[in-house]
């Protein structure tokens, strides 16, 4: 009953702070649509520029897709806006569909991200070496992470399909013997993850920051070698010629982008994107309320639009 009055207490002070903020004239009655891929850490972003442009009086309408078909989606102008482009697994596809003109990037989300082979520290007791990749190269290593379905290959728990980690082309071009296995969505991904952590067996996977669980849990990121063709020469075709990056995932932020018809359909709302900004420390502590604390994501998201309003009606129109 306290749980249900205190849940009706701050609905009704989202409604009051919602009629507080009178809508104002839009360029369009049509939806803005702006994409969702089923992960908190990219959803609360998306949620909570969505939640904005209700509040100024623009029609929203969220649209789920994977993560992976995002840019196609914008170029052909069927959604007009992600928030979740990640550098470490987006970045080839953002510039190529840019440069098209097809696509216009917003700038950064202001929200810093690291992504990796993520371990728990006490992993170093099976494969003693850690951080540097080569530990993964031992025998004792991938039995320690083996499993029924990979030995006598370890297991790494990769991200969802669609999120294109590379991981085991990087694994098989090392020569490790390692067998990536997709998770079928961020959610699975954690629960695999945090169920090996609780009873402490050796466990590697698919990291990602920022998230409650990889900022909760005492653990690090393999160090993998730099270098374009570092993981991808392959000693039968050559070096890859789209190997454009360094075999390791270089640490950097989630941008925004939006399809090149935005800008004719709602300028304003293009506006707005680019001002548009959350912080790291924000997303980490959103993902731990939804995931942990099984608070409502649109909720979390309006609270926080609500806590920034002084910010969002300072932009100029």
């Amino acid at each position: 009953m306290k749980q249900r009055i205190q849940s009706m207490l701050a609905a009704t002070a989202v409604a009051a702070l919602a009629a507080a903020t009178p809508a104002l004239a839009v360029e369009t009655s049509e939806p803005i649509k702006v994409i969702l891929i089923d992960s908190s850490d990219a959803d609360i972003m998306a949620y909570s520029f969505g939640t904005i442009l209700e509040r100024i009086g623009y029609n929203v309408e969220y649209v789920r897709i994977d993560y992976a078909a995002q840019i196609p989606a914008l170029e052909t102008g069927d959604v007009d806006v992600s928030t979740s482009i990640w550098d470490t697994t987006g970045w080839a596809n953002l510039t190529d569909a840019v440069g098209s003109g097809n696509v216009v990037n917003y700038g950064s989300t202001g929200v810093k991200v690291v992504e990796g082979w993520w371990y728990p520290s006490y992993l170093k007791e099976s494969c003693p070496g850690l951080p540097d990749w080569e530990a993964l190269k031992e025998e004792a290593c991938a039995k320690a992470l083996s499993t029924v379905e990979t030995e006598p290959k370890g297991r790494f728990i990769d991200a969802p399909a669609d999120w294109e980690t590379d991981a085991q082309t990087r694994m098989d071009a090392l020569g490790l013997p390692i067998e990536a296995v997709n998770s079928g969505s961020p959610v699975t991904l954690i629960a695999t993850l945090q169920a090996a952590v609780e009873k402490k067996e050796p466990v590697m996977g698919w990291g990602f920051v920022p998230h409650w669980f990889f900022e909760k849990v005492d653990g690090e990121f393999v160090t993998l070698p730099d270098g374009p063709d570092a993981c991808y020469d392959d000693p039968a075709f050559g070096p890859n010629p789209d190997a454009t990056y360094d075999c390791g995932y270089t640490p950097g932020f989630v941008w925004k982008l939006g399809s090149a018809k935005l800008a004719d359909k709602a300028p304003e709302v293009s506006r707005y994107l680019h001002l548009f900004q959350m912080s790291t420390s924000d997303v980490a502590v959103a993902t731990d309320r939804i995931e942990n604390g099984g608070e409502d994501i649109e909720a979390v998201a309006a609270e926080w639009v609500d806590a920034h309003r002084a910010d969002w009606t300072s932009w100029p129109r």
